[in-house]
């Protein structure tokens, strides 16, 4: 299950999947989601490290800017606060894309713009 529905395992694709840490404000997530997309990228879950908790995933399922937007409309329309909110901003994805070229080209994105965690 995921926030836009179920996904049957048959039509899962196997493609190139890769962990990377990101912080950001909560003003930067669209740039962070619009980023990763455009390049070819699918934001699979979130996942954030609390110190008394230990670990939240929440699955996510984005590979558009359509994606981006309906997220986005549901978090504001919720009043909702991203994950990363309670970790000043520290949160980890895991991403697929086509081939792992297309994986280099995100995070080095990502890292230009400040995004990455080195």
């Amino acid at each position: 299950a995921t926030p836009q529905g179920y996904m049957c395992p048959s039509s899962l694709e196997n493609r190139p999947k890769r962990t990377i840490a990101c912080t950001h404000s909560s003003e930067g997530m669209r740039e962070e989601l619009t980023t990763i997309v455009d390049l070819g990228g699918k934001i699979i879950d979130v996942v954030i490290e609390h110190p008394v908790y230990g670990e939240f995933k929440g699955q996510l399922m984005i590979n558009s800017r359509r994606d981006v937007d309906e997220f986005i409309g549901r978090m504001e329309s919720a009043s909702a606060e991203p994950l990363s909110a309670l970790t000043e901003g520290v949160h980890i994805h895991t991403i697929e894309a086509d081939d792992k070229e297309t994986l280099d080209l995100i995070e080095a994105r990502l890292s230009e713009k400040g995004i990455l965690l080195s």
